[in-house]
């Protein structure tokens, strides 16, 4: 037998062995679909909230506390499913817990914060909830078994999403602000476009032409629907992490570090020149004016003043998972004599939020949760493609700036990160070129 007649049998025999794989993770790569497809798209037709972008509601802090029996029923049964499919399939769920303490930590800590919750019905509703959608997430990812797969599960579904609502331009009409699609707002449309544009720009090389085509096609498309919807910190975001993602990998390949002290370094050198900037005269508000056409950022900066106003009322402990904003007649914004915040659910800065709700422990946890994520990121670094896990955690961080995402229900940028923190954390610390968890990689077929 010939060399190439050998090297051509043993390509096809690997092959049959991806596809084999694959077709065993047919399961759980639809449990992952639907994690996905329920934040991303799903819960919108739903709600129908694009039917009917009515003004705001003055009175949504105090109805907001109320249950959702949809959601709760999704949620629930998908986590039941899995289980039960892990279950049967003896799944290893707790093998690689202990990468993901952090996370472990947070979910422990704000089941204490139930003992001082505002409202512990609904603090206790929304953290059941959480804990369906963590572990719905986690043993998905567990029984896929592979992280160059999970990659490519989402990439398909934001392409799916991204192809819906560039096809629902012709049925929707651009709101005021910018074109929202099939989501409630304009920005909400810009992040999950973000997101996409950040996770097919990775893809655009990809070995499989399948993987290729759908990268291609969707960077164009979620290119469309940025400008479209008119979010400019979507839109800053989306075109400048990919470029970061990719100089934070090559530093760290060429330093021999972990990206996790690049991207920690660059955020220092950042913080440094803003003082630096600041202690020259140079005022926030001018640089909110300049990259984003005002002083108050559309209103940001009265709602974080607010909302540190509310926190130095409990620092250590804050007001419980999920327990300032909508909680009914006990949200403090109800009462704030500001007509502005009465309409809003959210800091518009994720890390106000985890501060108001579990205090500076759970921030401390929380950055715990985020800088191990990063350093996981170092594994996935050394394949082709793995780029795409750093690019979308670096995202999630920046974008959790602007807009409150961390731990609350089923955000499309909390889920995505969520997918990508449990993948890096299950791979394995080897030196090898290496996606898999357990068993060494091979071309997908």
């Amino acid at each position: 037998m010939s060399i190439d007649t050998e090297k051509f049998d043993l390509h096809n025999n690997v092959a049959a062995t991806e596809c084999e794989a694959a077709s065993g993770t047919l399961v759980p790569s639809v449990f992952l679909c639907l994690v996905l497809l329920y934040s991303l798209f799903l819960t919108q037709i739903i709600s129908g909230t694009f039917l009917n972008r009515g003004d705001l509601d003055p009175t949504i802090n105090v109805t907001a506390d109320a249950s959702n029996t949809a959601n709760q029923a999704f949620w629930l049964m998908l986590f039941i499913a899995c289980l039960i499919v892990a279950g049967m399939r003896r799944t290893p769920i707790l093998r690689h817990a202990w990468a993901l303490w952090p996370l472990v930590a947070y979910l422990a800590w704000s089941t204490a914060t139930m003992l001082w919750a505002v409202d512990p019905h609904v603090a206790w509703r929304r953290l059941i909830l959480q804990f369906c959608i963590v572990g719905s997430v986690w043993l998905s990812v567990a029984m896929i078994g592979n992280a160059r797969r999970v990659r490519r599960i989402v990439l398909y579904v934001l392409f799916v999403v991204v192809l819906i609502n560039v096809a629902a331009a012709a049925v929707t009409h651009p709101t005021a602000l910018g074109y929202a699609g099939l989501f409630g707002q304009k920005n909400e449309l810009g992040a999950a476009a973000a997101m996409a544009f950040i996770g097919f720009s990775t893809g655009l090389g990809a070995p499989l032409s399948m993987e290729r085509t759908v990268c291609r096609l969707g960077f164009v498309m979620s290119g469309l629907l940025l400008i479209a919807s008119r979010s400019k910190t979507s839109f800053i975001l989306a075109f400048s992490i990919p470029l970061v993602a990719y100089a934070a990998a090559f530093l760290a390949r060429g330093l021999r570090v972990r990206p996790v002290y690049v991207v920690w370094g660059t955020a220092t050198a950042a913080l440094i020149v803003t003082l630096v900037a600041m202690g020259s005269g140079v005022r926030y508000q001018d640089i909110l004016k300049v990259l984003f056409g005002g002083a108050t950022f559309t209103g940001r900066t009265d709602i974080w003043a607010f909302a540190w106003s509310e926190f130095l009322i409990r620092p250590i402990t804050g007001f419980g998972f999920n327990g300032f904003w909508g909680v009914g007649t006990n949200s403090a914004a109800t009462f704030s004599n500001n007509a502005f915040l009465s309409n809003i659910l959210q800091s518009h800065d994720g890390y106000l939020d985890i501060l108001l709700e579990t205090g500076g422990v759970g921030l401390a946890i929380f950055i715990g949760f985020v800088t191990t994520t990063f350093g996981h990121c170092s594994r996935a670094l050394r394949v082709r493609g793995g780029v795409f896990f750093l690019a979308i955690s670096l995202f999630f961080v920046l974008h959790n700036f602007f807009e409150s995402s961390a731990f609350r229900r089923f955000e499309p940028a909390w889920i995505v990160f969520l997918i990508v923190a449990v993948t890096v954390a299950r791979m394995k610390p080897t030196r090898t070129r290496n996606l898999a968890f357990s068993d060494a990689w091979v071309p997908a077929c």
